[in-house]
């Protein structure tokens, strides 16, 4: 059972904000010739994958006791 929203929210959060930054910073001298819809694309068709398959499971194995405490 998943935890509260804001938990997951928060974990997502944790996750995304620097897979987006290191992402962004490998890619963006590559991708700056691009028209920005086209280097959103790249950059989220990367992303995506990256969040549900690595780092969201890493991260609710970590913080399971957190995210759904038993009572």
């Amino acid at each position: 059972m998943p935890g509260p929203s804001w938990k997951i929210a928060l974990l997502t959060w944790i996750a995304l904000w620097p897979t987006v930054t290191v992402v962004m910073w490998v890619l963006q001298p590559q991708l700056r010739a691009l028209p920005v819809p086209l280097q959103t694309l790249v950059i989220t068709a990367i992303i995506v994958p990256l969040m549900t398959w690595v780092h969201m499971p890493l991260l609710t194995r970590l913080f399971r006791r957190w995210l759904a405490p038993r009572k």
